[in-house]
């Protein structure tokens, strides 16, 4: 086994030698790359990479594609280096990456990683807490948390919508751009005022924003959870769960996800119950990213004029469904059983 990595393990969840220790004296290459970040691009690792007919793991993880933004690019570099496509195996999170030219393995990335908090089993790199959110403790003081870290259009659209509302009063909410700064607590205010350089706010953003953060209170203080996932448009092909969502289930949290259509069905095809019985989820099932936009805000209209800690409190079997859920789920035996089947 030898692993080429285009990032420091302290940056993202897992340490994938710790992660792969096991298969140590197997026969393959796994690259942890990306091919869309040109500073972490795969061209970079394969360089120098030498070719010896051993397996060959890309793990693309991180980030959401379909096939057709990664097969150009995987398969110009395998030609090159003459590697037999037999071998090669593409991970990915997106659940329906489907029709490449390349055999895929789906690694529900975040899910695993967002385990580890739990487990602490030593492959988990970001937070070291203890999260055990004891459900009949629940305040409510507040009825939504949202926390934003890059400012994508859907993520000002639905921040727009909170504040023309006059919902911030009744959310935690973080987002910041160039024209809206909302801060979650003035706890987290130095993350973004501080004297470092333009660069250096933006990696300190990155590292420490509130999107980043995980806390108790966030499950304590907040009704229900609005997802703002990273991905929010029509493509069928594009399936890709973050830890956003899976955060939501270890705060034991009833969530709302402003992301893909087909999210919630997704989530219970690997097991964990939504709340259709709690409010309307007919968003889910809208294509047209607007229509569906419009849906989510709607509900959210709608829920912030009723009494969300009574509905919620009849439901907390649902939340510590979806927790042990979590917990049960082996997201990464596909990838596992792959390996150990390697001469």
């Amino acid at each position: 086994m030898k692993i080429y990595s285009s990032y420091d393990d302290h940056i993202f969840f897992i340490d994938f030698n710790n992660f792969l220790r096991e298969y140590k004296d197997k026969n393959f290459s796994f690259f942890n790359t990306s091919v869309e970040d040109g500073d972490k691009h795969i061209s970079k690792l394969f360089k120098n990479y030498n070719y010896n007919g051993e397996h060959v793991f890309i793990h693309l993880g991180y980030e959401p594609h379909v096939p057709e933004e990664t097969d150009p690019t995987l398969l110009n570099l395998l030609f090159k280096k003459d590697i037999d496509l037999d071998k090669v195996y593409v991970i990915t999170s997106n659940y329906n990456y489907k029709d490449s030219h390349l055999k895929h393995i789906h690694f529900e990335y975040y899910e695993y990683a967002m385990q580890q908090i739990v487990f602490k089993n030593g492959n988990f790199k970001r937070w070291d807490i203890s999260l055990d959110v004891d459900v009949v403790n629940k305040r409510h003081d507040k009825k939504f948390l949202c926390l934003n870290g890059f400012p994508h259009n859907h993520r000002k659209d639905i921040t727009k919508f909170f504040i023309n509302n006059n919902l911030i009063e009744q959310s935690s909410y973080s987002y910041k751009d160039k024209d809206i700064h909302l801060v979650y607590d003035k706890k987290f205010d130095k993350i973004y005022h501080n004297n470092n350089t333009i660069e250096e706010n933006r990696i300190l953003a990155y590292d420490t924003s509130c999107n980043l953060l995980l806390d108790e209170e966030f499950s304590y203080e907040n009704s229900v959870y609005i997802i703002t996932e990273s991905c929010f448009n029509n493509d069928p092909q594009m399936m890709a769960i973050t830890e956003k969502t899976y955060k939501a289930m270890l705060l034991k949290m009833p969530f709302i996800i402003i992301g893909q259509p087909g999210s919630l069905k997704f989530l219970k095809s690997l097991g964990y119950k939504t709340f259709n019985h709690m409010w309307s989820e007919q968003y889910d099932d809208i294509t047209d990213p607007l229509t569906r936009m419009n849906k989510i805000k709607e509900l959210i209209l709608n829920l912030s004029k009723v009494d969300l800690k009574t509905i919620i409190s009849d439901n907390y079997d649902t939340l510590e469904y979806n927790y042990r859920k979590l917990l049960s789920r082996r997201p990464e035996k596909p990838l596992l059983d792959t390996l150990w089947r390697l001469p």
